[in-house]
């Protein structure tokens, strides 16, 4: 799986940072640790080393069951009937693929 991420000045949408990664799709939260770190990185944050995590600490997941909990939680946020009918049985569904997938 191949992910750019990007980071974009919203006042004048100057492009500041772009990295691909090319990773296996049940490594989704390395890459986004990954991403969370450059960005910290390119702004000049430093982080505590609390807020750091140790590749020990990132598990692999299974990619359809954390697609259904993004989708889930999509839904979830619009705030009604519909939105919330629908994020329920996305975030089921990811209970159903992945148990062990605690996010749903």
């Amino acid at each position: 799986m191949r992910i750019t991420a990007q980071l974009v000045r919203t006042e004048d949408e100057r492009h500041l940072w772009a990295q691909n990664y090319d990773r296996d799709a049940r490594d989704i939260l390395a890459v986004q640790r990954g991403v969370a770190l450059a960005i910290a990185a390119e702004i000049n944050v430093r982080l505590s080393p609390d807020a750091r995590w140790s590749s020990k600490e990132i598990q692999q997941v299974n990619p359809e069951a954390h697609r259904a909990c993004l989708m889930g939680c999509y839904h979830l946020a619009k705030f009604n009937r519909e939105g919330i009918t629908k994020g329920i049985e996305y975030l089921l569904r990811s209970i159903d693929i992945d148990p062990n997938y605690s996010p749903p």
